[in-house]
């Protein structure tokens, strides 16, 4: 598995929880994701929620 890391400072706004197979994911739906990741897929992110540390789990 191919692992990049930058740092990279975007601010969005949008609702965390997204809908997966009959299940709601701590997740988040980034507007524009394809062209600020390069890619289509799911992308993992350590972030930071209003002043809160969020690290990449699993």
């Amino acid at each position: 598995m191919h692992q990049m890391t930058r740092e990279l400072d975007h601010t969005f706004t949008a609702p965390i929880g997204v809908e997966v197979r009959g299940e709601t994911w701590s997740c988040v739906e980034v507007p524009g994701s394809a062209e600020l990741f390069g890619t289509k897929k799911s992308v993992r992110v350590d972030a930071v929620v209003d002043d809160v540390r969020c690290p990449t789990s699993g």
